[in-house]
């Protein structure tokens, strides 16, 4: 499923969720979610962060991190020598 929206704060952007990955955690109202999405139209990347609806209704998103399928890929490779 493809959306797009459109958040301000402090800068305009924009962002298109291409893929909701799944939930990590949650702390109060915040959700940590993996998604495949597009930020300012750019190239596609899997995108971490805490994510929550305001009080307008707007989704709002706090710091995060985003990587490419190779870093991901990476990333998970790590974290199974790790089991």
């Amino acid at each position: 499923m493809a959306f797009k929206k459109t958040t301000e704060k402090n800068n305009d952007f924009t962002y298109e969720v291409l893929e909701e990955c799944g939930t990590v955690c949650t702390d109060k109202d915040w959700e940590m979610k993996l998604r495949y999405m597009k930020w300012n139209g750019g190239a596609e990347k899997y995108d971490l962060r805490y994510w929550k609806v305001d009080d307008t209704g707007k989704e709002v998103c706090r710091k995060g991190i985003t990587l490419s399928g190779k870093e991901l890929e990476g990333l998970q490779a790590l974290l199974n020598k790790m089991n």
